[in-house]
C-alpha cells in the first residue's frame, strides 16, 4: 500500500510541475530582437522578436532595462522574461537584458 501510495504522490507531483505552453506563466528565454515591424497591415506596428524559432511582436520593453530600440543595431541578442499577450503573435516582456 505504502508503494501505490508513493507512486501516486510521485504522479501528481509530476503533472504540477509540468510547463503548461498556452499559460500565463512568465517564460525565460534568449532571443533575438530584429527591428522594427515596417509592415503596412492593421496588426502591424511595434518591435519584431525570434524566440525558439517562432517570430513574435511586442510593444515596448521595461523602462528600467535601459534598452533604446530606437538607438540600437539589429539583430539584438537578449535574454528576457516573457508572457503571451492575449493578441495572437504578440507578446508583454517582463524584463531583458542585452547578452
Amino acid at each position: 500500500m505504502k508503494l501505490i501510495t508513493a507512486i501516486t504522490a510521485l504522479l501528481l507531483m509530476g503533472v504540477a510541475c509540468q510547463h503548461n505552453p498556452g499559460s500565463d506563466q512568465d517564460a525565460m528565454s534568449e532571443g533575438s530582437i530584429l527591428g522594427a515591424d515596417l509592415g503596412m497591415c492593421i496588426t502591424c506596428g511595434g518591435w519584431l522578436i525570434e524566440i525558439d524559432d517562432q517570430i513574435y511582436h511586442f510593444g515596448s520593453v521595461p523602462l528600467e532595462s535601459g534598452i533604446d530600440l530606437e538607438n540600437e543595431t539589429f539583430p539584438l541578442t537578449v535574454r528576457l522574461t516573457w508572457r503571451e499577450d492575449p493578441e495572437p503573435t504578440w507578446i508583454v516582456i517582463e524584463s531583458i537584458v542585452k547578452i
